[in-house]
């Protein structure tokens, strides 16, 4: 019997427009609903250091 296993990184640094910061996409599991995504944007705008949080669910 073969597993597969997902080898897509759970997160990654990015560029930003903005000198001085950076971007970081971040893959969350879990996530099923706008509730979801809103529940984690708030989360991440209230961490020192981070300009904007936002969520959006795969298609």
């Amino acid at each position: 019997m073969t597993t597969l296993v997902d080898r897509t990184p759970d997160w990654a640094a990015e560029p930003s427009n903005v000198p001085g910061h950076a971007r970081v996409r971040a893959r969350i599991a879990g996530l099923h609903c706008s509730l979801c995504t809103g529940t984690i944007e708030k989360a991440l705008g209230r961490q020192p250091g981070v300009g904007e949080g936002r969520g959006e669910l795969d298609p």
